[in-house]
Parts: C-alpha cells; structure tokens; sequence
C-alpha cells in the first residue's frame, strides 16, 4: 500500500469543520459536546445527543475541575447503549453529523458509522475530531490496526474490551511517566468483564487515521467516502477527518 498522507490544516478549527456547510439552512447533529459545542447555539435547525440526560452529565461531571456544568448543552437524544437510529424520529433527518474526541471511545467504530448514516440526509457530511497518538496521553500505545476494527465490529462489542482498558490505562503518560501501575491497570481490566469502562479503545495518528478508514472504505465496511484527514496543527493534540 502507498503512504498515505494527511493534508496540512490551514483554516481555523471551526472553519475546518464548517468551511462548506451553511449552517443557516442545515439540520446539525453533534455528539459529546458536553460545556463546549462545536455548533454554536441559534446556528440554523442544532440537536445535541449524548449518552445520557442533561441532568446525568451535570451529575457525572459535579467534580470535573475541567467542565462548567452550567454550560452543558441541552441533550436532546439520549442514547445510552442504543444507536441513534432507534432514539431520532424518523422525521427528522440530518445535514450534517459533529462528534470531537468520541470516535476513540467508541467501542464499534464500523457499528457507529453505519448508524450515523442512518440518520443522515443524502449528501449528509460527517466531521470528527479525533487525538493524536503522538501528542496525548496514548503517546506509548500502539497504532488500531484494521484486524482490530473488524474484531469490534464482528463481535458487536457495546463496551471496551478487558484488553483495551488494560492497554489504555497501563501506558497511560502523564508528564513523561505512567501514571497507573500494572496491577490498578489489571483490576480495570478485570472489572470491563463486566462493566462498562471507558477508554480510549482506538488509537491513530492523522496518516495511520486515513489508511485505516481507507481499509474500511475499500472493504465496503465504512458506508462514507473519504473527504480528508488534516495533520496536526501546531500546538494541539488532535486532527480533524471529513466523510461524506
């Protein structure tokens, strides 16, 4: 296979996202915004879905030093372990689909896109935002490898794997050093047999994101085309991915 190579980013990150959709005139979709929408509020026909109420995720996150609960968005979907298909009315269909650092922690990712397309319009655009291996905390983890994606896919996984927790919290780097041991990386692990324990269960940098998805692409696994995969900017963490 070639190398595959990510575009340099040279718009704003909500020009990234937006650069050819007219908000105005669009029905939007984001997922996991919690206190920080990528659509702003008032911006054309706007849903929000997440995991759990409103009221849940000011519940979840009282602690959080990092989320302003009082700027969690107004979920709309709740979906807990069902797909968006079976929470959306049928009549209402969208444009355009956002969801910033969820993909990662998704633990069928094939699953998860074939029900975004679920929900879309003909035409419809996907916009993600997804970390970089090489500038967060996944820096030590190994790269998702296809065989990976379908292993999830196949099996219908609705939570992480016992060994994606293991991997997530055992190399998890904080300032140059791990931060969990071997043995609290274990009990995580033991605990995901049967519970649901988040985690970052798939790891990519932009070139690895777009061999990948382009895999699944080819295989007829993934149901979008591929619009682009950015680099990095300088200065932050993640890359911006378009599908359609």
């Amino acid at each position: 296979m070639n190398a595959a190579t990510a575009m340099q980013r040279v718009l704003s990150r909500r020009d990234q996202i937006f650069f050819d959709i007219d908000q105005s005139k669009a029905v939007g979709l984001e997922i996991g915004a919690l206190d920080n929408p990528l659509i702003a509020g008032g911006t054309g026909k706007t849903y929000y879905a997440d995991y759990c109420s409103t009221e849940q995720l000011k519940l979840n996150h009282a602690n959080t030093p990092t989320v302003n609960t009082d700027k969690i968005v107004n979920v709309d979907f709740v979906t807990g372990d069902r797909r968006l298909a079976d929470v959306v009315p049928s009549s209402i269909r969208f444009d355009y689909i956002v969801a910033s650092h969820v993909a990662e922690h998704v633990p069928d990712i094939i699953s998860w896109l074939q029900d975004l397309r679920t929900v879309l319009k003909p035409g419809g655009k996907v916009r993600l935002i997804i970390p970089n291996k090489e500038r967060c905390f996944d820096l030590r983890r190994s790269l998702t490898e296809e065989c990976d994606l379908v292993a999830a896919f196949v099996e219908k996984r609705t939570r992480p794997s016992p060994i994606q927790v293991y991997d997530f919290y055992r190399w998890h780097e904080r300032d140059g050093r791990l931060v969990h041991t071997p043995q609290q990386s274990l009990h995580m692990a033991q605990m995901a047999l049967t519970t649901y324990v988040d985690a970052h269960c798939w790891v990519f940098t932009p070139e690895s994101f777009l061999i990948q998805i382009s895999n699944l692409i080819a295989a007829g696994l993934s149901p979008f085309g591929l619009e682009f995969v950015t680099e990095s900017a300088a200065g932050e963490i993640d890359f911006f991915v378009g599908l359609h």
